[in-house]
């Protein structure tokens, strides 16, 4: 009985060790806590892995699936009603608009002076909304110091155009004229800038009137 006894409660120790090594890779204020349980070598090497492992499993994998779901869903909801829950950046407290565009600079690799970045980003229709909130407001002489990048948008254009025809007859010379002007209109297509904009974080940085 007392073997017994022993062997359960070895087995209990066991098994809350390595309760306690995973609740410390979740959460790192308890590996300075007093009041976690000293564990063993073996045990945390046999444990360390669990929290980057259980996005892995055969387990978690039917729950991110059903929240891509649900995503999916929520998402379709909102673009049918035409509604947009999501708060713009710039509309919190702590928003710099400035060092977000000297940050942006820096992620590019690039020294683009904060003039330039702020009209490149700044849309007609953003200046227009100004102007009528001026208006409602009934401030007067008062200059918003504010370029549309219309000018900018067209030299941008013909720069990158040129870019890609030139180099897709360069790397594919025996690609017809009609393939290059289609790899040109790919690259160039709405979804396709969108996406790179979004992932270089031009997102919060477009002064527009729809948002995202």
């Amino acid at each position: 009985t007392k073997l017994i006894l022993l062997d359960s409660l070895l087995q209990e120790r066991t098994m809350l060790l390595r309760h306690v090594v995973r609740c410390r890779a979740l959460c790192p204020r308890l590996q300075q806590s007093q009041l976690c349980l000293p564990v063993s070598p073996v045990t945390e090497n046999r444990c360390a892995g669990a929290r980057h492992l259980g996005h892995r499993s055969k387990m978690m994998k039917p729950v991110f699936k059903e929240f891509n779901e649900r995503r999916a869903l929520v998402e379709l909801n909102h673009k049918l009603k035409e509604e947009n829950p999501i708060d713009r950046r710039s509309s919190f407290l702590d928003w710099n608009y400035p060092s977000e565009l000297y940050a942006f600079s820096a992620r590019l690799g690039e020294s683009i002076p904060a003039e330039l970045l702020m009209e490149a980003f700044t849309t007609q229709g953003y200046v227009d909304a100004e102007l009528d909130k001026q208006r409602e407001l009934q401030i007067e002489g008062v200059d918003l110091n504010l370029k549309t990048n219309d000018e900018l948008s067209e030299r941008g254009l013909q720069s990158i155009e040129k870019v890609i025809v030139d180099w897709t007859r360069g790397a594919l010379p025996a690609l017809p004229e009609e393939g290059v002007q289609a790899v040109k209109d790919y690259l160039l297509s709405e979804d396709v800038m969108a996406n790179i904009s979004f992932h270089i974080g031009a997102k919060d940085l477009i002064q527009a009137v729809e948002y995202p």
